[in-house]
């Protein structure tokens, strides 16, 4: 298991509440704070605090295959 990955995901800008559970994809985001997909938090949304159980990023999931490692679990 590597632990140099957390499953997150971006909270979003969350302008009027309604936008909290719609689209959530998870990402496997090193502890730099960048996601294997390039994405990072930025001024409309941050990581969240809770971890997921598994990546649904597609781009976060093609890195991890082609480098044959693991996102650790919560």
């Amino acid at each position: 298991m590597n632990k140099d990955y957390k499953i997150l995901r971006k909270t979003g800008r969350l302008a009027n509440g309604n936008e909290g559970g719609a689209g959530t994809i998870f990402h496997a985001v090193k502890k730099n704070g960048i996601a294997l997909c390039g994405t990072t938090h930025g001024r409309l949304g941050s990581w969240s605090f809770e971890e997921g159980e598994q990546v649904t990023c597609s781009r976060c999931l093609k890195k991890l295959e082609k480098i044959g490692g693991e996102v650790c679990e919560k």
